[in-house]
């Protein structure tokens, strides 16, 4: 948006492609000493052979998380059917040293989706037993335009363990609306 500030930040990197096919990636983006991690998801198509990935990481979420660099990225390949984990690594490098001030706070205006920062949560009990059967998460977010979204969540404990995926699509209207994460609460 020429305003000086940073909208995004992209990481490139190249891969060798055992098998052709579709891929879900989702980049996990740090920074040192914080406890805070971005994520980047797409879907990724390719013949087998070399190629270059690009990752994108949202700016205002950058500054909002005040996440400083330089960045480490661990990228998680999934089948996008069944969402089974067929790879993980840690990319080889880390970024530039960035400031968390360097990115937008607000994004480009064109930017489609952005979170607004408010979110809750809460245990809900199914079956009355006094147990929570499941983990309800709402994030609330602003919409540029009415369109279909799609969107995912991985449930971590403290550790970066997972313990549950959760993924939905819906037609959304333009606007601020929440978005809904369900886990098992198993």
């Amino acid at each position: 948006n020429g305003n000086g500030l940073y909208d995004l930040l992209r990481i490139s990197f190249g891969a060798e492609i055992e098998q052709a096919g579709s891929y879900r990636l989702t980049g996990v983006l740090r920074s040192a000493g914080s406890q805070s991690a971005l994520y980047a998801d797409s879907l990724l198509t390719v013949p087998a052979g070399a190629t270059t990935v690009r990752l994108e990481f949202s700016g205002p979420v950058i500054n909002a998380l005040r996440l400083e660099g330089p960045y480490t990225v661990d990228l998680l390949v999934r089948d996008p059917a069944t969402l089974q984990e067929l790879d993980a690594v840690r990319l080889p490098f880390t970024t530039a040293a960035y400031s968390a001030d360097e990115f937008d706070p607000f994004g480009a205006s064109n930017q489609p989706i952005v979170l607004t920062g408010n979110s809750s949560d809460s245990g809900v009990d199914t079956n009355g037993n006094g147990l929570f059967d499941e983990l309800r998460v709402n994030v609330e977010v602003a919409l540029a335009r009415t369109d279909f979204y799609e969107w995912g969540a991985r449930l971590v404990d403290h550790n970066g363990t997972e313990l549950g995926f959760y993924t939905r699509r819906a037609t959304l209207s333009a606007g601020v609306t929440n978005i809904n994460f369900v886990f098992d609460g198993e």
